[in-house]
């Protein structure tokens, strides 16, 4: 995993031209106040400097490969194209790619890479493509929520299927954020022997279910500010008034939502019971605390999944949601909106 986050980093932020795009930018904010107030002498360190750091970036990088070339005998590498199709993410080390996204790198020969496909809601894996070639995880181990992860395994061209059970969620440690993973997943190693020079080529490609459906997509537990947003995810209108939202496990139908028709794609906000903000359809009768589990629940006979979260601590300001309408969870900072 090591050499593959490096390579993620020199591919990305380590990146010559992006390393030089960040120097001068700095300079240049600064370029101004150093003409005006420094010595001609001490300028010219300052230039000197400033050129010496624009040197190091263009260089940085050949001579971190020339060290892993020495210490570990690593030398040639392949390109890496990575896809995510329409509602799913790809995840892999430290990276996240949003749906419908693209990202590609140098990567050395003989280093695996796992990714993870993480579906939205609505959405169901349907396989991965390797190099045009397309792998199936067995149908049984992927529907919905499912209770195990579908990993396939690609060794030299000959796949297996595995279950690994009960790993239905994920936390990705990476930047300012942690994102965690609601839902089913299904994961792709690959053993990274493309030839030197050549390309090897990850697409994660997901369908849309038909149906409604009601999920919670962002929560905000603010003091009595607190605030639920609902989102049909799904291809038909949702009837709000057969979902209840609770707080408490034993009393799932608490608060009935009102009988509103929700379109695919719209979304409603809830208030907390204390919060009496305007631009929400209604409050319910409960209120926003961190430590508890907020809950969907659909009336039964419907045949709609429900949903469910557990409220994490939150700064004042803050909202928690999924990012890209998909099970990745993340932070907002909502401080700076009307």
């Amino acid at each position: 995993m090591f050499f593959t986050i490096l390579c993620d980093l020199m591919n990305t932020s380590f990146e010559p031209s992006h390393l030089e795009a960040l120097i001068r930018e700095d300079y240049g904010l600064l370029e101004d106040e150093i003409r005006a107030f420094f010595t001609e002498d001490y300028r010219a360190q300052i230039e000197e400097s400033y050129e010496g750091a624009l040197a190091m970036a263009a260089s940085r990088g050949a001579a971190v490969r020339d060290d892993l070339e020495t210490w570990f005998g690593l030398s040639d590498m392949y390109r890496l194209e990575i896809a995510a199709g329409e509602g799913v993410h790809v995840a892999w080390d430290r990276r996240v790619l949003s749906p419908e996204g693209t990202y590609e790198g140098t990567y050395y020969t003989g280093i695996p890479v796992t990714f993870t496909a993480v579906v939205a809601p609505g959405w169901r894996f349907d396989h991965w493509e390797v190099d045009g070639e397309v792998y199936i995880p067995e149908e049984e181990t992927y529907a919905g929520d499912i209770d195990g992860a579908a990993t396939l395994t690609i060794d030299g061209g000959a796949d297996t299927l595995d279950v690994d059970g009960g790993d239905d969620s994920l936390a990705i440690d990476g930047g300012d954020d942690l994102l965690d993973v609601d839902g089913g997943i299904a994961t792709l190693a690959i053993d990274g022997e493309t030839a030197a020079g050549g390309t090897c080529t990850v697409r994660a490609v997901a369908v849309r279910e038909e149906g409604g459906c009601l999920i919670i997509s962002e929560v905000s537990a603010d003091g009595d500010d607190d605030w639920i947003t609902l989102c049909n995810a799904g291809t038909t209108d949702v009837d709000l008034g057969q979902y209840c939202l609770s707080d408490d496990s034993e009393n799932p139908q608490k608060f009935r939502l009102p009988a509103v028709s929700l379109a695919p794609g719209e979304t409603c906000r809830i208030n907390g019971k204390k919060n009496d903000s305007a631009g929400a359809l209604c409050a319910c009768t409960f209120s926003l605390s961190d430590g508890e589990t907020l809950t969907l629940t659909p009336d039964e006979g419907i045949g709609a999944p429900g949903d469910s979260l557990r409220i994490p601590r939150m700064a004042a300001g803050c909202s928690y949601g999924r990012r890209d309408k998909g099970n990745l969870w993340c932070w907002f900072d909502r401080r700076q909106e009307p």
